[in-house]
């Protein structure tokens, strides 16, 4: 079982989200860009946040650690549950 979802963060700037049994990856066509914009990483957050929220639905429970903490995914909602444990 496994998700894929191509998204355009801005002309010419897109991320493939992929979930499987492997766990959750993106990859940025092309590469991400080197300084990425405070606006590229809100849009690229809001678009994965989107697609855990849908997939969690399906499947259940989904946790994601991060540069901002802990994030659990339930039932298409998202709560942050700690900010202390980081990447």
């Amino acid at each position: 079982m496994g998700s894929t979802k191509r998204v355009t963060i801005q002309p010419g700037l897109h991320v493939n989200l992929f979930f499987g049994p492997g766990g959750f990856f993106c990859r940025w066509d092309p590469d991400i860009p080197k300084p990425i914009t405070k606006w590229q990483q809100r849009r690229y957050l809001a678009e994965r946040d989107r697609f855990l929220k849908g997939l969690s639905i399906e499947i259940g429970d989904i946790i994601i650690i991060d540069w901002r903490g802990t994030h659990l995914f339930n039932r298409g909602r998202k709560e942050t549950v700690s900010r202390e444990f980081r990447v």
